[in-house]
């Protein structure tokens, strides 16, 4: 597995954890990072304007 699908994984995992225990609009991106022990920077650097686009990201990866 690349290190970009690596970090990828981790963001989802951590936003599916959060979303056990929150509503999506409850959450932020620091939690998302802070559970994926990743920084904003690399956050954004995947996911480009807000954390809408991760989720766009797993309905695409897990749905369609």
């Amino acid at each position: 597995m690349r290190d970009t699908d690596k970090t990828k994984k981790e963001f989802e995992k951590s936003l599916f954890k959060l979303l056990s225990k929150k509503n999506y609009h409850d959450i932020t991106v620091n939690e998302i990072c802070s559970l994926a022990n990743k920084t904003k920077m690399t956050f954004y650097h995947y996911y480009y304007y807000r954390k809408r686009t991760i989720m766009i990201s797993l309905l695409m990866r897990y749905v369609l």
